[in-house]
């Protein structure tokens, strides 16, 4: 076996060097396509646009539903004259480095004994097609994943070196500021798994008993209310209702009405992407901890299984790329579970290739990734500006969202034809007529899909159509 190979601390190197490079080359391929990643352009150049940066600004109004970190990251790259794609899609590209980094360490830190584990690791979590189709995306998943990683790292360290708490609550508060305080909830149900796993097992661990637990966890509490506080005194207390109820209490709080998930719903969320890999990383996860004899193990395994727990209880919607925040976690404990056994290490790293394979293997270029359609391109980046060029100063723009397969994402409606003013985003079908009856007296510029115009126009029948423009839309004016 060559040298290299059995250097693992080079061979992680050369692996996470080369697929960095590998994937950067891949930023300018296609166009950006999802729904989200048009939030993610409008609200980036919001920065630019509006020239206050303590202030997330969607469809050109405050918006407090996601904190600012990749935004203020993407309009740095976009304020320096890149292209907006690629501006756009450099913060998750430098998210997927770290992720890579910190898998490969904790599954180093897991399992100091087998430090193959780390490059297998990295290998495993490459492969993953819903990693780099998100990394190579405008989406905000990727840094999650990152922050969540890096705070259980420390956290895992912390356990028997308490001086890493103060890291994990960077981590934490840094997670708060690029999406949502997930971090700091995969943290508190790892020390809370840890913890009674240790006292059943009778197992000391010394980073429990630390006074700089406390501490730390006060500062990670603080740093990851920062944001919101700064908006509420900004902006007063519907900051935090926003933000709150609509993004966390509103989502992950138990519905009544709605039940709860089922099994069907669980495996779609959580295990369908690549069952492989996730199964036989939570099946490592109750396997592990008496294999290794590591109580600490069972922490991760709380964190799974609250996840999971979290996605049944539900009562708003959740969407398989949460998932992406365990990913990392699920290929370090694969790895680790691979490495720890009694093969020789040739059949383990046939073992890590054969996972590799069946996840399609390390190097996906974009174009295969995205999934984008081009008529949805189109209508985005050719459709709207065309608007945007006619829009007149004393017109309301009007964008028509209820149908989910012509629909325009508000992000590319602002960013491309508001012309950076405030816009009537007609989401649903059945607020038609009270949103529209509000427009009464103001002239109109609207722009909708052939069908939707004719369900608008049975309310509004006075809408002259100015333009058709291709695929199948139509743009419209109405004035008083």
């Amino acid at each position: 076996m060559n040298s290299w190979l059995r250097d693992p601390q080079k061979l992680g190197l050369i692996l996470i060097s080369g697929l960095a490079l590998f994937y950067l080359t891949q930023l300018p391929v296609g166009q950006l396509y999802r729904f989200d990643e048009f939030l993610t352009l409008d609200r980036t150049s919001g920065f630019l646009r509006f020239g206050d940066w303590t202030t997330v600004y969607s469809s050109n109004l405050p918006n407090f539903q996601k904190p600012p970190l990749q935004y203020w990251m993407g309009a740095v790259f976009l304020g320096a004259g890149v292209d907006e794609t690629v501006a756009i899609r450099i913060p998750s590209w430098i998210f997927s480095v770290v992720c890579l980094i910190a898998t490969a360490s904790l599954a180093r830190s897991i399992a100091p004994a087998h430090p193959h584990a780390a490059p297998a690791a990295v290998i495993l979590l490459a492969s993953s097609t819903e990693f780099w189709s998100h990394a190579m995306s405008g989406m905000l998943e990727t840094g999650s994943a990152a922050f969540v990683t890096l705070a259980l790292l420390f956290a895992w360290r912390a356990v028997q070196s308490p001086s890493n708490w103060w890291w994990a609550a960077v981590a934490v508060g840094l997670g708060a500021l690029q999406k949502s305080p997930g971090a700091l909830a995969a943290v508190a149900v790892f020390v809370a798994g840890a913890a009674l796993a240790a006292r059943l097992l009778g197992v000391a661990l010394p980073g429990l008993r630390s006074r700089i637990l406390p501490a730390a966890g006060l500062l990670a509490l603080c740093l990851a209310a920062a944001w919101p506080l700064l908006q509420i005194l900004l902006h007063g207390p519907a900051a935090i209702r926003s933000a709150v109820d609509n993004e966390l209490i509103g989502r992950f709080s138990p519905d009544a009405a709605s039940g709860m998930r089922g099994l069907g719903d669980v495996w779609g969320i959580v295990i369908r992407d690549e069952p492989f890999l996730r199964l036989g990383a939570i099946a490592g996860l109750f396997v592990l901890p008496w294999l290794l004899r590591d109580p600490r193990l069972f922490g991760f395994t709380a964190v799974v299984v609250g996840y999971v727990a979290s996605i049944v209880l539900a009562g708003g919607p959740v969407y398989p790329r949460y998932t992406l925040n365990l990913v990392p976690l699920f290929c370090a404990v694969v790895a680790v579970w691979i490495f720890q056994s009694q093969a020789t290490l040739r059949r383990k790293w046939i073992v890590t290739g054969i996972m590799s394979l069946l996840l399609l293997g390390p190097l996906k270029p974009a174009i295969l990734l995205s999934g984008q359609s081009s008529r949805d391109q189109a209508a985005q980046s050719t459709v709207l500006p065309t608007v945007g060029a006619q829009l007149q100063d004393d017109e309301t723009l009007v964008a028509c969202g209820w149908d989910r397969k012509t629909r325009f994402s508000p992000g590319a409606v602002s960013f491309y034809a508001s012309n950076g003013r405030p816009f009537v985003y007609l989401a649903h079908k059945d607020d038609l007529g009270p949103r529209l009856r509000a427009l009464t007296g103001r002239p109109i510029r609207g722009i909708c899909s052939s069908s939707s115009f004719a369900e608008l126009n049975e309310i509004f029948g006075a809408a002259q159509v100015v333009e058709r423009l291709a695929p199948d839309y139509v743009m419209f004016v109405l004035r008083p």
